[in-house]
């Protein structure tokens, strides 16, 4: 991250939102789509939808560790992951990863 706050996964600054809706390119390695939240800034809603070309380019999340191919969340073509606060519930505040079975991987993110 720089001076500015801008990272290659999205914006963000401690002076602004953290909220984002975004779509993140993900190939064949390991890449880091959503950096952990602060207390001052919870994740109150976390969507993520497989938007790639292909059927063959399915998406895996990984929670903390990096991503490994078919472990974790599995998103196929269209697949959409979802976690939203309720009275019993919140959504993971830590890193989040991913990585494509194939080079051509295309994850939309909702962040809130």
């Amino acid at each position: 991250m720089d001076e500015l706050g801008t990272s290659q996964i999205g914006f963000w600054s401690p002076y602004l939102d953290p909220n984002r809706s975004t779509s993140v390119a993900v190939g064949v390695a390991s890449i880091s789509v959503c950096d952990t939240r602060s207390l001052q800034t919870p994740r109150q809603v976390l969507v993520f939808r497989n938007i790639s070309p292909n059927a063959v380019d399915i998406i895996s999340l990984n929670f903390g560790q990096p991503a490994a191919a078919n472990v974790g969340v599995i998103l196929r073509q269209y697949d959409t992951y979802t976690e939203v606060v309720d009275a019993k519930f919140s959504p993971y505040q830590g890193s989040i990863n991913a990585i494509c079975a194939t080079a051509n991987g295309v994850l939309a993110i909702l962040e809130r």
